[in-house]
């Protein structure tokens, strides 16, 4: 039986805009609290992922190269290349005309928290292969995106869209181990976490940070 993975498939660095921790202290953060792997999903730049993939290797944890684009009709997360081709404000079924022919995974991001850009039902419109519904960042619960997945008949995610160290890893993705994890990850994967309110809030967090800013 194969061993189960635990990702945090929605991550962001301080070459994201709303970044604060370097793409090498994501992943030793990933280390430190015992995920096996995170993807690097930075807004419409991969300049940290190349970073994060060496830290990874020396640190024994996968990384994930990725993106999180911004197109027309909301933001895409996108998998599985360190020089995605894309360009701000493309449709998506450009998008996915690329992610399919490289082989990629792609997933809607929080779908429906139209507030961060979520495309909501239009998603069914496309062929996606996995939909984010976990995210700690959005206060949106499972129960309420898993039927757009179902519908879809893809995947689930689970990610913390952290922008902090302090977040890493308060979304999940669960997955067998397997040669490849995006394969396995098209094949089954199950999603799970929590909204992390003091993500958004952080002037109200009682809690001292563990790095970040």
């Amino acid at each position: 039986m194969s061993r189960l993975l635990k990702l945090d498939m929605h991550v962001h660095t301080s070459f994201s805009h709303d970044g604060t921790a370097s793409p090498r202290s994501v992943v030793e953060r990933a280390r430190e609290i015992g995920l096996d792997g995170i993807a690097i999903t930075d807004h419409n730049t991969q300049k940290g992922v190349r970073e994060a993939v060496e830290a990874g290797r020396e640190l024994d944890v996968i990384v994930i190269p990725g993106v999180e684009v911004s197109c027309r009709e909301g933001h895409v997360l996108v998998y599985g290349c360190q020089d995605f081709p894309f360009h701000g404000g493309q449709g998506v079924s450009e998008l996915l005309e690329d992610v399919e022919r490289l082989g990629l995974l792609a997933a809607p991001a929080h779908p429906f928290d139209l507030y961060r850009s979520g495309m909501g039902w239009k998603a069914l419109l496309f062929d996606f292969h996995a939909v984010e519904t976990v995210n700690a960042h959005s206060p949106l619960p499972r129960a309420v995106v898993a039927p757009l997945a179902r519908r879809l008949h893809a995947s689930e995610l689970g990610g913390s869209d952290a922008h902090r160290l302090r977040s890493v890893g308060r979304g999940l993705t669960v997955v067998r181990e397997g040669r490849e994890i995006l394969e396995e990850v098209r094949r089954w994967s199950k999603a799970m976490g929590k909204f992390d309110i003091f993500d958004l809030l952080p002037r109200l967090n009682p809690f001292p940070r563990s790095g970040g800013r």
